[in-house]
């Protein structure tokens, strides 16, 4: 579909549904899709917040530093001795260490909330676009049936002025009256509805006769399952080396003095399970409580595991990476050609809603002529009124095809984990 075609549609589109609309109120009061774009969902902001909170998270993940400060007392008595006074202990320690897993999972934990935060994006700007869609269907079948019912009224006049009329087909005609009575009271409840749902997003007044073409984005550089997918086998693959890190020793090194001005200094050094850690720790004591504590102390630890599940951790360990892999493989391959059949079926829905838009530009000059014909005598009411009849029934259509290629673009937007964009507007 070429730009110049694109460009004709939008300029059939303006002067189909501006000059020949069907509108049931002052455009002046109407909202389009442009305003539908503008909506926000009400729990957007507490998601951006969680986003905020989560982005602290990792930060401190990747810095790998903590501390604590702890205050205590202790009182102990040896029966040997007495007038031990109670302990007094301010204990301030501080350390790091470099978790690969818990790393990997504070990067997953982000990366869902802020895809959480574009889906509600998402999802709330295609409620509102379905919205505008549904508003404006509903007038144009609200239109339709108010015409049908013109027609059945004429029909039934002809019929009881024409003499020697069959009563059967005047009780017929008469049903067919109160059959299109209640069609409209159907549409009029059906637009009520839909104009409800409009004003629950804060899109107020009829909907305008104007659609928009959007982006189809042409790759998915981060779909969600394949995301997922990736972040499930790097935690795999972040578990295999713990695993096999976890055979090796694990060493422990420590080193601690006690100065005679209550002061405890200590510090430590370990590689547990392939995760190295680093520790300090000062300790302000009661100086009455063992002012003679002084001393220092060097202590060197090697563990070794030597049960069989440590042994047999790395081959289970490998069979999740490998399931991993397979897992991603498979993910990446199922979503490119759910994109492509998405994408695809967009293309196709404006296509539909193209042709729909011809034919609505075609009906509207059916009609102009028809209304030239019914004013200067030459064409009967009813077919005049049969003529208005199509002409609603086209922008019926239209606005039916403008649901269906909001659908297809939002299937692609969700496979895509992408954002609405307006590729075309009208003038």
């Amino acid at each position: 579909m070429n730009m110049h075609r694109r460009h004709w549609s939008q300029q059939t589109l303006a002067r189909a549904l501006g000059m020949g609309s069907l509108l049931l109120w002052s455009a002046a009061f109407a909202f389009g899709p442009e305003e539908a774009l503008e909506y926000r969902p009400p729990n957007l902001d507490l998601l951006e917040q969680q986003i905020r909170l989560l982005e602290g998270d990792l930060m401190e993940t990747r810095l790998g530093l903590s501390g604590k400060l702890k205050a205590s007392t202790n009182l102990n008595q040896d029966l040997a001795q007495s007038g031990l006074p109670p302990e007094y202990r301010l204990d301030l320690e501080a350390g790091w260490e470099l978790d690969p897993i818990r790393l990997s999972r504070a990067e997953r934990d982000l990366a869902r909330a802020q895809r959480t935060w574009r889906t509600a994006l998402r999802e709330g700007i295609a409620a509102a676009l379905e919205a505008h869609a549904n508003l404006w269907r509903t007038q144009t079948e609200l239109e339709r049936a108010r015409v049908r019912l013109e027609e059945a009224r004429l029909r039934l006049a002809e019929l009881e002025r024409r003499e020697g009329t069959p009563e059967l087909n005047l009780r017929a005609a008469r049903l067919e009256v109160k059959i299109t009575e209640l069609e409209v009271a159907q549409a009029e409840q059906a637009l009520a509805d839909a104009r409800a749902a409009a004003e629950r997003l804060g899109l107020t007044g009829p909907a305008e006769a104007r659609v928009l073409r959007f982006e189809l984005p042409a790759d998915a550089p981060a779909p969600p399952g394949v995301v997922e997918a990736k972040h499930r086998l790097k935690e795999a693959e972040a578990g295999l080396l713990k695993a096999r890190l976890g055979l090796a020793p694990n060493p422990r090194l420590g080193v601690g003095v006690a100065l005679e001005d209550a002061v405890e200094l200590g510090a430590s050094a370990q590689i547990r399970d392939g995760r190295p850690s680093l520790g300090v720790g000062v300790t302000l004591r009661d100086p009455e409580h063992r002012p003679d504590a002084t001393g220092w102390s060097v202590s060197l630890s090697l563990e070794i595991p030597l049960s069989r599940g440590a042994y047999l951790a790395p081959e289970r360990a490998a069979v999740g990476v490998e399931l991993a892999r397979i897992e991603l493989e498979r993910t990446q391959e199922a979503t490119a050609r759910a994109l492509e059949q998405a994408r695809a079926g967009a293309e196709l829905a404006w296509r539909g809603l193209e042709l729909a838009l011809e034919n609505l530009e075609i009906t509207r000059l059916s009609v102009a002529e028809a209304q030239t014909r019914f004013e200067g005598g030459t064409l009967a009411e009813r077919d005049f009124l049969r003529a208005k009849r199509s002409l609603a029934e086209r922008e019926r259509d239209v606005a039916r095809a403008w649901q269906t290629y909001l659908r297809r673009v939002k299937d692609v937007l969700k496979l895509a984990d992408a954002e609405w964009r307006v590729a075309e507007r009208l003038p």
